[in-house]
């Protein structure tokens, strides 16, 4: 119920992320548990799921349902998916001229493209910020987007990398690549304001399974893998949402009938639910 919930989220923007777990009874030295989340204005849901591999159908299995907006990291796997849009995270575009930077004298940095990339991305962050701050809406945030001073900010990011001349094969060149080959999924963020910049609410998700990995190390099988994960996505939209998780699903198990109707679901749903 918590998945359908997700895919039929009045705002229509998920995002998506992805992080390794041994399963000693797979043949595989890597599997793959895949988070899906909700977006900042609509109630936080959170989804793993638990795969053998990496593969596109994963999220093309999982997304089949779905119609609206998905920010991810640029992984290939979320592409082409039917009736989902892609939007980049600016981060990662960022991440790849922070590390070409750390390579990069003092002396040289002021006038380099990379610092000049980094000063602008900041500064639509910044920006990004202030307009949480004020509470503005989605369509008020979109407005300012495709104006004034965060356009001119954008505007100046791709006239400075489609100008450039880098090197071929250099770190440069593949960070401007990363960035033009997918312009029109950075840009989806003009078209609406419920887009965020980042997909640093995946990987805020992603982080409690890893730390809790490094405590349970590995799974012994799928069928114990996917009931981990299934645990694991109650449990975090839980917390979530403000409430106790381990009363969360005592409560769930107490009060679950073996065919629950709809509105015993939804009484039960982490925001909804009395404890």
């Amino acid at each position: 119920y918590l998945i359908h919930k997700l895919k039929n989220t009045e705002i229509k923007v998920l995002h998506a992320d992805e992080t390794s777990l041994q399963v000693l009874n797979v043949d595989k030295e890597k599997c793959y548990v895949w988070l899906f989340n909700s977006s900042f204005y609509d109630k936080p849901i959170f989804i793993y799921k638990f795969s053998p591999t990496r593969s596109r159908d994963v999220p093309l299995k999982f997304l089949e349902d779905y119609s609206g907006y998905l920010i991810s990291d640029c992984y290939s796997g979320y592409n082409d998916i039917p009736n989902v849009t892609n939007s980049y995270c600016w981060v990662h575009a960022r991440r790849n001229f922070i590390e070409i930077l750390d390579s990069v004298p003092n002396e040289l940095k002021k006038d380099s493209i990379s610092q000049k990339v980094v000063t602008e991305i900041d500064e639509m962050f910044r920006l990004e910020r202030f307009y949480r701050e004020k509470n503005f809406t989605a369509e008020k945030i979109k407005e300012l987007r495709n104006e004034g001073e965060f356009k001119e900010h954008l505007d100046y990011i791709f006239e400075t990398i489609e100008k450039a001349n880098p090197e071929s094969n250099s770190r440069l060149e593949k960070a401007i690549n990363y960035i033009l080959t997918r312009k029109a999924s950075f840009l989806e963020i003009l078209k609406d304001g419920h887009l965020e910049l980042s997909n640093n609410s995946a990987e805020r998700g992603v982080k409690p399974f890893v730390m809790a990995r490094k405590n349970f190390l590995f799974s012994n099988t799928s069928n114990g893998a996917d009931s981990s994960v299934i645990i694991f996505s109650i449990l975090q939209t839980a917390i979530a949402n403000g409430i106790d998780a381990k009363l969360y699903l005592k409560t769930l198990i107490e009060k679950i009938g073996s065919n629950p109707s709809e509105k015993e679901l939804e009484n039960l749903l982490p925001w909804e639910i009395n404890l």
